[in-house]
């Protein structure tokens, strides 16, 4: 399968032997998506990320076809780690898969034009949005980034942190330049996956093996207007073209409290990212450089890690079946999403009511009495009367108004509560099921 895409003899074995049989499964519960194949000793097992990644991938682009629901009689039996899949609530779809595995190219593919913030970036699996995917990000949640992918938010500006780590991006690749004479440092660049476009990554700088000529010259020893290399092993040279053996990421963290003092003790958000820098570029190790607190310079160094990967990929394949089926992740207690949510619905009619059920008044008043014990519960209330309000100012119950929206200019809309609130004592639940929170009535 290519060095970019390692993955055990007994899964290529059973690839063929899915091509062979003709069919596999696609089961979904919920929101999420496995894919249950034949294995070659009979039976059946679920495939694991990369190629789970590729038959989503397929089946977006029409290369194996997507059957109808498979009859509960004909599903699959899984019973691997005590799972009867049969007696689980999901749905089957059956694929054709093709008949024969595509060996992968051995270079990831430069792309040209689709800078950071782009249309073309912000609908790419991209390195910076991999942790939020998985709900590791400090600066996304999987809701607000799944609405940027959407394309139903704008780029936002830079914040100052990244304005500030931008301005001294280059002090920091220097000290450690300084610090590693073994290697010439090169300009990053925007790189796509070989065969899954879709996956792209801008390392912040590529690492090449310094030559031993001796007569290597930093700057100016061979670029594309004087191609005129040191030796054959120059690795700047344009023409040699040398694949990088590893990346380099440059941070600066005023707080620095999220680094640890272990080689790979990085905060997890930016392991996320370094890992899908990894399977991009095919490299198999990432240097970090971070400014940290008090001007320290700290280095670590994350290598590739099969089981962190498979679980990036797999997340990744199931966030874009959830884009293409407009199927949002569902809300949570990040602060991220609630301010995605207010960007989303910017329209406000002061006097639009709609009325809450019991159910979900109680929600409410319970969360805006816990607020003082953390934001987490009341972000999540607020994230869901945003979307259920959509451009409505006021959100009743009975004839109490449990919250507003308010507005001001130039500021989205929030939400905020009365000062006089009814006791949450006051209402009784409605029901053990679970809140719906998807029905409102407007008024």
């Amino acid at each position: 399968m290519g060095d970019l895409r390692p993955v055990h003899e007994d899964l290529v074995d059973m690839l063929h032997s899915c091509a062979d049989l003709g069919q596999a499964w696609v089961v979904v519960q919920g929101r999420r998506m496995a894919l249950v194949v034949p294995a070659p000793c009979g039976g059946y097992r679920f495939a694991a990320g990369y190629y789970k990644a590729t038959i989503v991938q397929a089946a977006l682009t029409g290369l194996v076809e997507l059957g109808p629901v498979v009859p509960a009689h004909d599903r699959p039996v899984y019973t691997g780690g005590g799972l009867r899949w049969a007696d689980r609530d999901f749905t089957a779809r059956t694929i054709t898969l093709p008949s024969a595995v595509p060996p992968a190219p051995v270079r990831p593919v430069r792309v040209d034009g689709m800078a950071p913030g782009s249309e073309e970036w912000m609908a790419a699996m991209t390195a910076s949005k991999i942790a939020a995917v998985m709900g590791l990000s400090s600066y996304d949640s999987r809701r607000s980034v799944w609405e940027k992918m959407a394309g139903n938010l704008p780029s936002e500006p830079p914040t100052k942190n990244k304005t500030r780590g931008h301005y001294l991006e280059g002090g920091v690749a220097a000290w450690w330049m300084d610090r590693h004479p073994e290697y010439a440092v090169l300009p990053g660049g925007t790189w796509q996956h070989p065969e899954d476009s879709w996956m792209v990554a801008t390392p912040d700088r590529r690492l090449v093996p310094m030559c031993e000529c001796d007569t290597h010259l930093a700057e100016g020893c061979c670029d594309a207007v004087d191609c005129d290399p040191c030796c054959s092993q120059c690795p700047t040279c344009p023409a040699l073209d040398r694949a990088p053996v590893a990346l380099l990421e440059l941070k600066t963290d005023a707080d620095g409290s999220e680094w640890g003092r272990g080689v790979d003790e990085i905060p997890v958000g930016i392991r996320c990212q370094v890992l899908w820098q990894m399977v991009v570029l095919g490299v198999r190790e990432v240097h970090v450089a971070v400014l940290s607190s008090y001007l320290e310079m700290r280095e670590y160094v994350i290598t590739w890690d099969q089981e962190e990967i498979d679980a990036l990929i797999a997340e990744a394949a199931d966030f874009r079946l959830s884009l293409h089926y407009g199927e949002p992740p569902e809300l949570d207690g990040d602060k991220h999403t609630y301010a995605a949510l207010r960007r989303t619905h910017p329209h406000l009619d002061p006097k639009k009511e709609i009325t809450l059920t019991d159910d979900q008044a109680r929600e409410v008043l319970a969360a805006k009495k816990a607020e003082q014990e953390g934001l987490e519960h009341w972000n999540l209330a607020r994230s869901r009367l945003t979307e259920l309000m959509g451009d409505a100012g006021k959100a009743k119950w009975g004839e109490d108004v449990v919250a507003y929206r308010r507005a001001r200019k130039g500021v989205m809309p929030w939400v905020e509560t009365p000062k006089n609130l009814p006791p949450v004592e006051a209402i009784q639940p409605a029901s053990d099921e679970p809140l719906d929170w998807g029905m409102g009535v407007a008024s």
